[in-house]
Formats: C-alpha cells, structure tokens, sequence
C-alpha cells in the first residue's frame, strides 16, 4: 500500500529558506550591534560609530528589499535606532553614570528615536510578534518616558512576561526581576531571583547568591545574607570570588555579632 506524502511546492520550500537565511541574517545583526552596545556602557571607551552606522544600514537595507522586508527586520531597525539615539549622553560620564537613570535625556537624538518609534509602527503590520519586537517595544518605553520615574514599568514587565515565551532563559529572566524591581521594591526582586535559581541550572549560580546576599544586606537582614554568601562562597570556583565572598561572610558576622551583643546590654 502506498502512503499518500505531501510535498511541498518550490515556492514554499524557497520561502522557508527565505525565512531561515533571514532569521540568521537578523540575528547576527543583533549580536554585533549589541557587543557594540554593551562595549560603550560598560567600558571606558568610545562607541565605533562607523560600525553602528555600517549596521544599521545593513539592517535598513534588509528593510528596502523586497525579500526581507517583514515585520521583524522593522523591529530590529527600532530597536537598533531607539538604542542608538541614547549613545550621545553617554561619553564623558563615568560607566556607573552610563545607565538610563543616570543620562542626560535631553542629550538623546531625537531625529534617530523618532525614526525607531516610525520603525516600530511599521513592525506592528501582520498577526506575528517576535523576540525583536519585545526589544524595539521596551527600548520605546524609556524613549517616551519624561524622566527615569516617569518610565512605564508595568508595561515593560508584561513585555518581559511575553519576552520569557520566546526566550526562557536565566539572562532574560534576571532583566525581569531588575524591572520587577522597580514596582515591588527589593523583596520583590529578592523572590524573583529565588525562583530563577530554582527554575533553571547555572554554571554562575553563586552569582545569583552573591545578588542575593547584597539584597539582604540592603535591608539589614544579616542572617541571611549570610547563608547567601556562605552559598556563593562553596559554589565559587575562583580564589577571585571565593576571597570577595569571604569579606562579605566577615562583614556580615560583624553585623549580627554586634547587634547580638546590643540586643542582650539592652535587655539588662
């Protein structure tokens, strides 16, 4: 007996390797764009503009042609020009001074977040949402904020509730808890690194403790942060990590010791 197989026409398996050859195209794009990103807010260097400017265009290129021109190749032009528009506040500062609470908004180029937010409404065409449109969508919540308090948190948190159905990954789920963060305060960031540590397997995980145990700190609950930095310490693989663990777990018995000792003077 013969089974009946259907094939697929040339034109749609030309399609689906159309998709696949731009999908890798878009993701390398991201990749190195965002090395870029992350070289000039976390280092004391200058931004190669020349190259930003060599990807965005490519990125735009993508976006003329025919072939490419899909909703995702517009949400990564966004995302990419929304991100772009912020670099002009960030030299001259310190790296700690680099982050959006810090920057200078009036120093942004508004010619490049107004072309993103133009970008971004052209993704919005068709019924399909990907990982790019997530990105461009929270970058548009901080281009339209006023100022650092006026930013849209709730917004951006069900983006990343949306993003982890794309990506489920530890990265993207530590972003969440920073935005979670901002609306319920430490402990709320405190419960959502616990249920990372519990969802998913790390190599760095004595990270997380160390996070942790800074958490605690911050609202003086010693004792545990002491067990978070006694868990980061045997987990740590590194001399490095293990010695800065270990002037944590010293800091933080000085702390209890003290207020143990003040408890039990004052009770007499």
């Amino acid at each position: 007996m013969k089974l009946n197989r259907s094939r697929k026409s040339k034109k749609e398996l030309k399609s689906e390797q159309s998709s696949e050859n731009l999908a890798t195209k878009l993701n390398n794009l991201y990749r190195t764009f965002n090395r870029e990103y992350l070289v000039m807010q976390e280092e004391d260097r200058e931004i190669d503009t020349e190259k930003c400017n060599e990807i965005i265009e490519k990125t735009r290129s993508l976006s003329r042609d025919p072939l490419t021109d899909k909703p995702e190749t517009h949400a990564l032009l966004s995302y990419m020009l929304l991100q772009y528009s912020r670099f002009p506040a960030m030299p001259g500062v310190s790296v700690k001074k680099r982050g959006l609470k810090y920057q200078d908004r009036k120093l942004w180029d508004k010619a490049l977040m107004e072309e993103g937010l133009d970008y971004l409404n052209r993704s919005a065409r068709g019924s399909s949402v990907s990982v790019y449109h997530l990105k461009a969508a929270v970058s548009a919540c901080h281009s339209l904020a006023k100022d650092y308090k006026s930013t849209d948190w709730k917004h951006i948190l069900s983006l990343y509730d949306r993003y982890l159905e794309f990506t489920n990954s530890a990265e993207i789920a530590l972003e969440r808890a920073q935005v979670i963060s901002r609306l319920r305060g430490t402990r709320g960031e405190i419960k959502a690194i616990e249920e990372i540590i519990n969802n998913y397997t790390l190599d760095t995980e004595h990270e997380l403790y160390e996070k942790l145990g800074n958490l605690h700190s911050r609202l003086h609950d010693y004792k545990a942060a002491l067990n978070c930095f006694e868990k980061a310490s045997r987990q740590a693989q590194s001399k490095t990590d293990k010695s800065i663990y270990k002037k944590k777990i010293e800091y933080c018995k000085m702390r209890l010791y003290y207020k143990n000792k003040y408890t039990l003077e004052l009770s007499f």
